[in-house]
C-alpha cells in the first residue's frame, strides 16, 4: 500500500511517473468506481441486480490509452431502458482511486449523487 501511496503522490505533484503505471491505475481506478456505483446501487436502494441496467464509460476514446495525467473527466453512465444516470469523473480521481482518502470520498460522494437519482426514479 505504501508503495501505492507513493505513486499516487507523485500524480498529485504532477511529478513524473511511468506510463505503464498510468495505464494500469487507470484501468483499475475505471473498474473499482464502477464496481464501487453496483455495490452502493445494491446496499443503498432498491436495485437487487434483477433489473436491466447497463454500465459505460463516455469520454475515454484515445485517453484510455494515454500514459500521462489528462484534464479530461470521465462520464460513468447508467442506463436502465430510456432512464439515464451519469456521474463526473476527473482523470486524477481515477487514477488516484481508491488509495487517496480525499480522493475516496470525492468519488463515493458523486457515486452516492447517482444513487440518489437512481433511487428517485
Amino acid at each position: 500500500m505504501t508503495e501505492e501511496l507513493e505513486y499516487v503522490n507523485r500524480i498529485k505533484l504532477g511529478l513524473k511517473v511511468s506510463g505503464a503505471k498510468i495505464l494500469e491505475r487507470r484501468t483499475r481506478g475505471l473498474a473499482l468506481i464502477r464496481r464501487q456505483l453496483i455495490a452502493m446501487l445494491v446496499r443503498d436502494t432498491a436495485y437487487r441486480g434483477d433489473s436491466s441496467l447497463a454500465f459505460r464509460w463516455r469520454g475515454l476514446g484515445k485517453l484510455s490509452n494515454s500514459r500521462t495525467l489528462t484534464d479530461a473527466a470521465f462520464d460513468l453512465v447508467m442506463h436502465g431502458g430510456a432512464n439515464e444516470i451519469k456521474g463526473r469523473f476527473p482523470d486524477l480521481w481515477v487514477l488516484c482511486y481508491p488509495a487517496d482518502a480525499e480522493v475516496k470520498d470525492k468519488v463515493e460522494t458523486e457515486l452516492a449523487n447517482m444513487c440518489d437519482q437512481f433511487g428517485k426514479q
